[in-house]
């Protein structure tokens, strides 16, 4: 997916990318209101191609997260 994690990193984020949004200025508006980046500059760390296997890989990861 070639996202920018450091500047995006939140799990609330990475739930709703799974769940099917991709747009990246309606994932940017779910950043921490502690973040340092601003919306704009995530939304570019969070414009990428989403491929259906890199989604499925952050599904699966998200699943054994959530089970530890």
């Amino acid at each position: 997916m070639n996202l920018e994690l450091t500047a995006v990193l939140r799990l609330k984020i990475i739930r709703v990318i799974v769940a099917g949004e991709r747009g990246p200025a309606a994932l940017a508006r779910l950043r921490g209101r502690r973040c340092r980046h601003s919306a704009a500059g995530i939304a570019t760390a969070l414009d990428s191609c989403y491929r259906s296997e890199h989604v499925t890989e952050l599904r699966l990861c998200l699943a054994v997260w959530d089970k530890y």
